[in-house]
């Protein structure tokens, strides 16, 4: 619970200053999809959520108000990802990665340890090479297993032990489906990171989220 609480007040405080922006000071979607990732990375372990990026916040509010938007002004792309996957577990924000083409998005659930990162509109087919070498050459990251399927679907896992959890890590699953001008209005790329206890067999990873929640020591 202290790690969620504390997670929500800094993400909130941190970030809300962000969504000033000067057209000058947009990034490209490749460097908000890294910055998303980055972000995502940390905050599925530790449930807070910072970024220098430029960032929409959107909130489980009845309405949007001011600086913070209300979730259910978020397109339908966005809402339905929301709806359909993890479980359907909400989130506790949302944030919308600011880029001069195509749409970054966010999903924190710290509540399962969780952040999900949901790619559209991008017609830079590198972009989706970008969401894999993020984790391919990343320190600590290493890679489990490689779908040769239409998504391109990749595994990585980078292993943090923790006191009493020596196994305790975050898993990556990175989802390409290519991004083209024949599916800029579906996802493109997805990337689902989930930090817990991590256990491999063969080519499967299995997540068991930690309850209590700990505080983990990153590097």
């Amino acid at each position: 619970m202290l790690k969620t609480v504390v997670g929500y007040f800094i993400a909130v405080c941190t970030l809300l200053p962000a969504n000033i922006a000067f057209a000058a000071d947009i990034p490209s979607a490749s460097v908000a999809l890294k910055s998303a990732t980055a972000a995502c990375s940390v905050a599925a372990a530790t449930g807070r959520f910072e970024t220098t990026s430029p960032v929409t916040i959107y909130m489980n509010i009845p309405r949007s108000t001011g600086q913070v938007q209300s979730i259910k002004d978020a397109p339908d792309l966005v809402q339905r990802y929301i709806a359909t996957s993890a479980g359907g577990v909400p989130p506790q924000l949302v944030y919308q990665f600011k880029a001069t083409t195509g749409s970054v998005w966010a999903i924190l659930r710290s509540w399962v340890d969780r952040c999900d990162i949901m790619v559209s509109g991008i017609e830079d087919k590198s972009v989706g090479d970008d969401a894999a070498n993020f984790f391919a050459m990343g320190n600590g990251w290493r890679l489990v297993a490689k779908e040769n399927s239409h998504l391109n679907r990749v595994k990585f896992v980078k292993i943090v032990p923790q006191a009493n959890f020596q196994n305790y890590g975050i898993a990556a699953l990175v989802s390409n489906a290519g991004a083209s001008s024949d599916n800029l209005n579906g996802i493109q790329i997805e990337i689902n990171l989930i930090a817990g206890d991590i256990s491999l067999s063969d080519t499967t990873v299995n997540v068991k989220t930690i309850r209590p929640a700990i505080n983990p020591i990153l590097p």
